[in-house]
């Protein structure tokens, strides 16, 4: 059956008017997201700069070894690290007692956790080092990002 014009055109009108009177879904906002995600990154990628400054200056200034040069570039780049997220990257203002703590609990969770895929990795897997070296430096940034995003500074 074919419908008159008229009534075609009323039946799309009431169609139309029926899909334009319903509200509109709110998209999801992930700018916040995504501009932590940003954030995250540049203090890390600072806070690993300072660390190869610290550890090869003092392996270079102070004739040492890399053990104690990582050690002292850890203990710099630590403090790099929970400064820059907490005042850049989550912009959380003081309220260290209660941070910090989390933050060590954190980095050290993480670490256990990397030791952890580091020694699977390298004696059940049987891989070669430095593709165990690669695979855990390219997996810890985002190890670290989920810790701090879901428990540090939440």
């Amino acid at each position: 059956m074919r419908l008159p014009t008229s009534s075609l055109a009323r039946m799309i009108s009431s169609v139309v008017e029926g899909l334009l009177s319903r509200p509109i879904p709110k998209l999801p906002n992930f700018m916040p997201f995504i501009k932590t995600t940003l954030r995250f990154g540049m203090v890390g990628m600072v806070a690993t700069m300072v660390s190869f400054v610290v550890s090869m200056s003092v392996c270079i200034v102070f004739r040492t070894s890399a053990v104690v040069g990582n050690t002292a570039s850890f203990a710099v780049a630590f403090w790099v690290s929970y400064l820059g997220h907490n005042y850049f990257t989550y912009r959380k203002s003081g309220q260290h007692m209660y941070y910090c703590p989390r933050f060590i609990l954190g980095a050290l969770g993480v670490f256990a956790f990397m030791m952890g895929v580091t020694a699977f990795a390298e004696n059940i897997l049987v891989l070669d080092p430095l593709l165990i070296v690669t695979g855990t430096t390219l997996l810890y940034p985002l190890v670290s990002f989920a810790a701090s995003q879901f428990w540090t500074f939440r």
